[in-house]
């Protein structure tokens, strides 16, 4: 089993969430459809994760789609932390 990605983004819709993962991986992007971790709050309660280095790219493929993103957090020692 692999270490879980580091990165999440948060969609507040299902549709949202499966519309950017059809992006991303379309893009060579690996990412994975997760539940939302307990810490983070979303409307929909699925997130995609993604390794850290990649979230430049997956920001740049997100926001020119209609694909609505409503935050970005990085796993730390302590929780998440808020990258906007």
């Amino acid at each position: 089993m692999s270490a879980p990605r580091g990165c999440v983004v948060l969609m507040p819709s299902i549709h949202d969430v499966v519309a950017a993962e059809r992006r991303l991986i379309a893009a060579g992007i690996g990412c994975d459809m997760i539940p939302t971790p307990r810490q983070l709050s979303s409307d929909c309660g699925m997130a995609l994760a993604c390794d850290c280095q990649d979230l430049p790219a997956v920001r740049a493929l997100l926001e020119g789609s209609p694909i609505v993103c409503s935050g970005f957090h990085r796993r730390t020692a302590r929780g998440y932390e808020s990258l906007g």
